[in-house]
């Protein structure tokens, strides 16, 4: 606006307004000689430096820092799948295969198990693109097709071994061919996107379902692992309630933890271990927290650097990171936890790297870009610092000119001014232009003074401003010099993060099972499942006004495989059968329980049946869903596995469901003989305890007055026949009249014969009803009567009208 202003006054005499005008005019003059700069050197070289995807994003803005963002490559044949998995922002390179088979594939579950950002598929994933899609229902993905050359053997397995030039010939991954295709894809991949080496990815894990307890999405989403069911938000969940790490890198690595449950009882039993320590050491527990809360995001400013992304301020979070780590190192030394003795003896304090950052990058008004200088110490380039010296003292040089300059000409009012057009020159005042020495070279004339230069002036401008040039350029070739010696010493700085994140979680467990009240659990190879007094860890926290009410679980693969639990719904069924699983996925994970006590035999899958809704994009109605699930429980699941089955049937008409119910448990009992807990309103099923050997019937305790009840959320043995469905309606707020009419007809039902028509049935429903309106007759003669003013001869006439009454209806 300025400018604007002063163009248009450009004919006034206002001093003010015509340097604002001779400002504008540079501000055009640098603009116009910077590109004729330009075009001198030639046509400036224009390429793409990097693609940016979905799962190859490393910008804080798309991030979540508690999470990995991975990047997914499938490769599929007509036998196999491989699948193999890369975090570029923090390194991570994981890979596994397996039989595939389109009903009963792992596939689904291994890629519910990373949540990739991003799939890459070949034809033969292609192929099967309908469960990518209704992979894509559970978690959303971005998904592309790379052609079959990126999946050549011989190019993929060129592409990774040059990257992993040690790969042995005994390599866990030297004849797993189809690993070597979708490790080789990924590789080529990134590297034609993101146009570096990746030198933070140095090395393959290779990722063997049978190592990990296997979860299925829905079982996933039923237990509400990582994220709720309604708003798949972090709070709510199992990863919300244990989640009490100081660190992203921590985060990442515990819900990499609940997501990959292991089921090798002596690295459990390990973990378990540091949390116990962890729970003992409230002094060390808070040392540590403090300390941890002091580490940045290593992991991935490591990725920027690599990409060559970072800044300066970026390496000020790393050195302030690594200078925790002696202090770190110092509080663990006294751990006697074996997991804690190993974190010490690979403890790295990173004092070279912590040193040159220390002493190269500057702590004070650090700019956001390299380019602007003001990121090198003092003291770390000589070179440099001879230039600051130039450029620093060039304004008192000029002071000594412009003193001198005075004295020699006798010009009182002269003064020495800089401008980017003409750089230093002599402003002399028009009045004193005759006392101008013969040496002055006249540069512009003005409407009051009159500007010179001079030799001398000119020589020291080029040595101030070439100083400032230089100074720029040193300063960027500086800040590669620390980027190239960050990046050659990455590997040793991911192995202090992962060291850093494990810590982090162990103390953030220990944490959290001293708040919460949980208990250790005892983790053996049995087949027994024995909890006292557990609790549900998400439902607990929110019980404001009322305090949860534990229970006790038992459950082998003898005498106390298959629990079949009866009950009224709002009881408690589903949330207590939940507990279960949640308690021994947690203690899978290496945390502490909320239990009294817990004794829990390694399961190598968890299950679950609980709820359905429609897939009307399938074409699936609510029972096929239920359905399908059933059908893949009862082909996966092992002895060793946890089913957890809720209201099996309930989408179909009754004695189909409960012919079905029926049936899934004589199944599991006598073919599969996994230790399960079933949830069900029908009745019928409690027989099968003393049909089937292992079957046994609990039930919620309920407390009945007249028409209230009272849900006592406590499992005891023995079956029940009532649903209470009437009453949990009336605690839901149905009207009346509704609940009324529900009780007549569940009178008529009830006391029907089994083998009775629809039509029977209903006649009777309506004989129900006239005998209803009739006896709530009966009811309005007996309320109207006034028995104090009624005479004894009185009082036996209305007691015979309303014996009368109830003959009839006895009759009828």
């Amino acid at each position: 606006d300025e400018y604007e202003i002063a163009y248009n006054a450009r004919e006034t005499s206002n001093e003010y307004w015509k340097e604002i005008l001779d400002k504008a005019v540079l501000a055009i003059y640098d603009e116009a000689k910077g590109a004729i700069e330009e075009l001198e050197e030639g046509i400036v070289k224009r390429d793409v430096i990097r693609i940016i995807t979905p799962g190859t994003a490393n910008l804080d803005e798309v991030l979540n820092s508690g999470e990995n963002n991975f990047l997914a490559c499938i490769c599929i044949d007509d036998k196999k799948y491989s699948v193999s998995f890369c975090d570029a922002s923090t390194g991570e390179l994981i890979t596994t295969e397996g039989d595939f088979d389109i009903v009963e594939n792992q596939l689904a579950n291994v890629l519910a198990c990373f949540k990739p950002a991003e799939i890459l598929i070949n034809d033969g994933a292609f192929k099967h693109r309908k469960m990518f899609e209704d992979i894509r229902s559970r978690f959303d993905f971005y998904d592309s097709y790379l052609p079959n050359d990126y999946y050549d053997f011989e190019d993929a397995k060129e592409s990774v071994y040059s990257k992993f030039k040690t790969l042995a010939s005994n390599d866990i991954l030297f004849k797993r061919d189809m690993c070597i295709r979708s490790l080789g894809a990924l590789l080529n991949y990134l590297k034609e996107t993101q146009k570096t080496d990746l030198s933070h990815i140095r090395e393959i894990r290779y990722y063997d379902v049978c190592d990990f307890m296997e979860i299925d999405i829905a079982s996933r989403r039923n237990l509400e692992l990582t994220e709720t069911m309604r708003d798949k938000a972090k709070k709510g969940s199992l990863f919300g309630i244990l989640d009490k790490t100081k660190t992203s890198m921590g985060a990442r690595r515990l819900k990499g933890w609940i997501d990959r449950p292991l089921i090798d009882a002596r690295a459990i039993n390990a973990r378990l271990e540091a949390v116990n320590e962890f729970t003992l050491k409230s002094e060390l527990r808070d040392n540590l927290s403090d300390a941890l809360k002091q580490i940045f995001d290593v992991e991935r400013i490591i990725g920027k650097a690599v990409y060559g992304n970072c800044n300066a301020k970026e390496f000020l979070a790393l050195k302030e990171s690594l200078k925790i780590l002696p202090e770190i190192k110092q509080l663990i030394s006294s751990c006697e936890s074996s997991l804690m003795k190993e974190a010490y003896a690979n403890f790295d304090e990173l004092t070279d790297v912590y040193t040159l950052l220390q002493n190269s990058i500057n702590e004070q008004d650090t700019p956001n870009t390299i380019r602007e200088g003001n990121i090198i110490k003092d003291g770390f380039d000589k070179e440099l610092d001879n230039l600051r010296s130039i450029h620093k003292n060039g304004t008192g040089v000029m002071a000594q000119i412009e003193a001198s300059e005075k004295e020699k000409t006798g010009i009182k009012n002269l003064k020495i001014s800089y401008n980017k057009v003409f750089g230093y020159y002599i402003e002399v005042s028009k009045l004193q232009s005759d006392k101008v020495p013969d040496y002055y070279i006249r540069k512009q004339t003005l409407a009051n003074c009159e500007r010179y230069i001079t030799q001398e002036l000119k020589d020291l401008e080029n040595t101030v401003l070439g100083a400032k040039e230089r100074i720029n350029d040193l300063e960027y070739e500086d800040f590669m010099y620390i980027r190239g010696e960050i990046n050659k010493n990455s590997s040793r700085i991911l192995d202090m993060a992962r060291i850093i994140s494990s810590i982090d979680v162990l103390c953030a467990l220990g944490l959290v099972a001293v708040t919460n009240g949980y208990i250790r659990p005892v983790v053996d190879d049995s087949d027994v499942i024995d909890i006292k007094d557990g609790r549900h860890p998400i439902v607990e926290t929110v019980l404001y006004d009322s305090l949860f009410v534990p229970n006790d679980t038992y459950l082998d693969t003898n005498e106390n495989m298959f629990s079949i639990i009866t009950g009224p719904n709002m009881a408690g069924k589903s949330t207590y059968m939940r507990q279960t699983a949640l308690i021994v996925l947690m203690a899978q994970i290496g945390s502490f329980v909320p239990a009294k006590s817990a004794k829990i035999g390694i399961v190598d899958r968890i299950f679950t049946r609980i709820g359905a809704s429609d897939d009307l994009a399938s074409g699936q109605s609510t029972f096929m869903v239920e359905m399908n699930e059933v059908a893949h429980i009862l082909k996966n699941a092992t002895s060793k596995s946890l089913l957890i089955l809720d209201e099996i049937g309930r989408g179909t008409s009754t004695f189909d469901g409960l012919s079905i119910a029926w049936a899934v448990v004589e199944y599991v009992c006598k073919n599969i003989g996994a230790k399960s807990q079933f949830a069900t309103h029908y009745h019928e099923l409690t027989v099968l305890e003393d049909k089937i050997g292992g079957v046994k019937n609990y039930s919620i305790a309920v407390k009945k007055r007249g028409e209230d009840i009272t849900f006592l959320r406590k499992i005891v043995r023995g079956g029940t026949d009532d649903s209470f469905g009437i009453e949990v309606a009336r605690l839901a707020g149905v009207p009346d009249e509704v609940l009324k009419r529900a009780h007549e007809v569940l009178f008529a039902v009830e006391s029907g014969n089994a083998n009775s028509s629809g039509e029977e049935i209903g006649q009777k429903i309506e004989i129900n009803k006239a005998n209803s309106d009739r006896n709530n007759e009966i009811l309005n003669d007996i309320m109207s009567i006034d028995i104090t003013t009624l005479t004894p001869l009185e009082a036996m006439n209305e007691l015979f009208k309303l014996q009368k009454k109830a003959g009839e209806i006895i009759e009828d």
